[in-house]
């Protein structure tokens, strides 16, 4: 392996981690709006509180859509709070917008 490789799949790594912590910080956001704990989250959302949890911290990997399209749905959010929230979880990526009639 070349470090150059090395250093594009380090910095790959850096950026989705990045985004994760960006997606986690929203998340725990809107959930304070909603005045919402992480167990009444969990229960609305369909899941585990260790999941929110670990959303919330950024840990892991950027969260799948149909995970965020629950966490939309569970936290009541407009159109476009949804979409900023699909948004984080690929540094504002376009492709990545909410499924069609959320």
């Amino acid at each position: 392996m070349n470090p150059e490789g090395a250093s594009m799949s380090e910095a790959a790594r850096r950026a989705e981690d990045a985004d994760a912590v960006a997606f986690g910080s929203l998340l725990k956001q809107h959930r304070r709006n909603a005045w919402l704990t992480q167990e009444e989250l969990a229960e609305r959302s369909g899941l585990s509180v260790r999941t929110i949890r670990g959303l919330e911290r950024g840990e892991g990997h950027s969260p799948r859509p149909d995970t965020v399209d629950l966490l939309a749905r569970a936290l009541g959010l407009s159109e476009e709070e949804c979409a900023s929230l699909f948004a984080a979880t690929k540094g504002d990526n376009a492709a990545d917008s909410p499924p069609a009639g959320f």
